[in-house]
């Protein structure tokens, strides 16, 4: 990965892309947080490597969708949704570690873990993804559903956010 550029996964393309990272004037973009999913506590994750199985000139989701091994299907799921979210709410870009960070390479983790606070710091939103937590209204009633958490609480962080730019 070059020196000040971050990769980012294109919304629409769904497309993992190297752009420049320019502090407070680059590509505005939402980032994800989320809890990896887990088997006998090793982690399933579609991750940056396997969205070239084969050898393809792009990292791209439209590599797996129809090969993706059963486990990390949850995983894919999760990214298209964020995909998604981030697209409906205006954003080409969208950061996320398991595919945005070529981790077999180790100078270039290392210089990602590095980097993360300012990514974060400069993304727009950060939407929240807790698989393995059950979020509860006032009255103590279990939400819908997990789905409808998330789109609540980014809403309300991109609401808040957003205020305070004003």
């Amino acid at each position: 990965m070059a020196g000040n550029s971050i990769r980012l996964l294109n919304t629409k393309s769904r497309r993992v892309e190297l752009v420049p990272f320019i502090p407070d004037g680059g590509a505005p973009y939402a980032i994800l947080s989320h809890r990896w999913y887990k088997e006998d506590g090793k982690p399933i994750e579609v991750v940056y490597e396997d969205l070239a199985p084969r050898g393809e000139a792009h990292h791209e989701l439209a590599n797996i969708l129809s090969k993706v091994e059963v486990k990390k299907q949850a995983s894919l799921h999760k990214l298209l949704f964020a995909a998604d979210h981030a697209y409906q709410r205006g954003f080409k870009y969208i950061w996320i570690d398991t595919v945005c960070i070529n981790s077999s390479n180790r100078k270039e983790k290392h210089n990602a873990i590095a980097s993360m606070y300012e990514w974060y710091k400069q993304s727009v939103v950060c939407f929240v993804f807790l698989h393995d937590v059950t979020f509860q209204r006032a009255d103590y009633t279990r939400l819908p559903s997990d789905t409808q958490s998330i789109v609540r609480l980014a809403t309300f962080l991109h609401k808040a956010r957003a205020s305070t730019l004003t």
